[in-house]
């Protein structure tokens, strides 16, 4: 696999910085629109202590969306995994919609817990239990087919997660201790641990010349 060089990486290019302005900002415009008149409803629908869950969620489920789709165009895989144009991507598209399912799997789990009141306990477990076995088994699977270079990426992204996760607990109980309201929700300390982990995955990839977006 060839990647780009790093003098083509770095041009700077008004078409690339523009386009998905623009498209980010009518998406946007036109979600805001569509759901303005149900987000009241849904905000009463969830407990206070479980909405970054349920934001979480839906944020897995627009990666799921956004990386499934996107590994359908060869030149937008070929951009994001930085390959020269012209190489086979098949093996990088095919791990993209793994990575999809496995995000699809992390999005239900957030939803079903931040949910599980109004979907009562017994249907609730289950679709917990179904989509963590998922995430599980996918991951494995991701696992077993990364090469030395993605298994690095994915170990240094382990690591900086724990080292900036460790400091945010430290503070978080520092607050519970003299606030009220503080404490520990297994929603938001999940929530919180996968917003960090996400973080730390985009900036180990992107020191590595892997996070071309299109």
């Amino acid at each position: 696999m060839n990647t780009i060089s790093q003098t083509r990486r770095k041009e700077f290019s008004w078409k690339r910085l523009i386009i998905p302005m623009v498209i980010g900002g009518v998406v946007g415009f036109t979600a805001m629109r569509l759901g303005r008149s149900h987000a009241d409803r849904l905000v009463a629908l969830v407990d206070p202590d479980q909405i970054a869950g349920l934001v979480v969620g839906l944020l897995s489920l627009a990666v799921a969306l956004f990386c499934f789709v996107g590994a359908f165009f060869p030149r937008s895989v070929a951009r994001s995994y930085g390959i020269a144009p012209g190489e086979d991507v098949s093996e990088e598209a095919s791990l993209q919609r793994w990575s999809a399912l496995c995000a699809l799997f992390y999005g239900l789990f957030m939803l079903t817990l931040s949910l599980h009141h109004l979907l009562g306990t017994p249907l609730a477990l289950a679709l917990m239990g179904a989509s963590l076995l998922g995430a599980i088994a996918t991951n494995s699977y991701l696992w077993r087919r990364y090469d030395e270079l993605w298994r690095e990426i994915t170990a240094q992204a382990c690591v900086i997660t724990f080292t900036l996760f460790h400091y945010i607990l430290l503070a978080w109980a520092a607050l519970a201790v003299v606030l009220d309201g503080a404490g520990f929700e297994p929603v938001n300390v999940i929530s919180a641990l996968l917003a960090v982990f996400t973080i730390a995955t985009i900036r180990a990839t992107a020191r590595r010349g892997l996070a071309n977006l299109p």
